[in-house]
């Protein structure tokens, strides 16, 4: 049976290989699940190793299937983000999603320009849109932009109050989504203000150009643009 071999993949754990550490880790948590013992240590070792690629990712995969949230494990696959390895950040970035660690949300904000596409698409995921629309005002395509902003006005006030650290990712996309509110197509502009709605209070800094909307000719934005004032606390 799969207990008999534990003592065999307890004694591989000190194995010279670090591939067989790692394989003889995820085995381990395979039979016996959290009461696993000493393989949170050996998979962040694994992590680590600079001369296996291959065993970076095995490790980094691991880790995330456990959903481990111990401190040392998180830190571990933060670092791995920045790993020369496109397979191992995508692993790192995944896993740490999976987690859904609070804490690792600015490092899915800077993961946003990975070079990797799956790395950004995971981090955009991760960070429930909020710094896309900072990174999308970098396009000149319309229909970025546009994605960008439904993307952000998406999160609102309940994704923030559930992930604290979302706040501050927040309050840097301030001054893209008040730029936004001068963008060439409306659909843009409505969904800019609407997204100032949604982060409420923290949005201060955009009352000036939300005046600004407010005070044009168009009623559709003159409507948006005081919607979004009123989720802002200003009256």
């Amino acid at each position: 049976e799969a207990r008999d071999a534990v003592f065999d993949l307890s004694k591989a754990l000190g194995d010279n290989d670090s591939g067989v550490q790692v394989s003889a880790a995820k085995a381990l948590w395979e039979i016996l699940g959290d009461q696993a013992k000493g393989i949170v240590h050996v998979l962040v070792a694994g992590l680590q190793d600079k001369t296996r690629t291959d065993v970076r990712a095995r490790a980094a995969a691991v880790l995330g299937t456990m959903r481990s949230k111990d401190p040392k494990a998180v830190e571990a696959l933060e670092a791995a983000l920045r790993d020369p390895d496109g397979g191992v950040r995508i692993n790192a970035a995944s896993s740490l999603d999976s987690i859904g660690a609070d804490r690792s949300m600015p490092k899915f904000i800077e993961a946003l320009d990975d070079p990797d596409i799956r790395v950004r698409i995971v981090a955009a995921k991760a960070t429930k849109g909020v710094g896309i629309l900072v990174q999308a005002r970098k396009h000149d395509d319309a229909d970025i932009r546009r994605r960008a902003a439904i993307a952000i006005e998406k999160v609102g006030r309940d994704a923030r109050n559930a992930f604290p650290a979302l706040s501050q990712a927040l309050k840097d996309a301030v001054p893209a989504l008040s730029l936004a509110l001068n963008d060439p197509y409306p659909e843009v502009r409505a969904l800019a203000a609407d997204a100032l709605h949604h982060i409420g209070p923290d949005a201060i800094s955009a009352v000036p150009a939300l005046c600004d909307a407010l005070n044009r000719s168009n009623p559709f934005m003159t409507s948006k643009a005081a919607h979004a004032l009123s989720g802002l606390g200003t009256k």
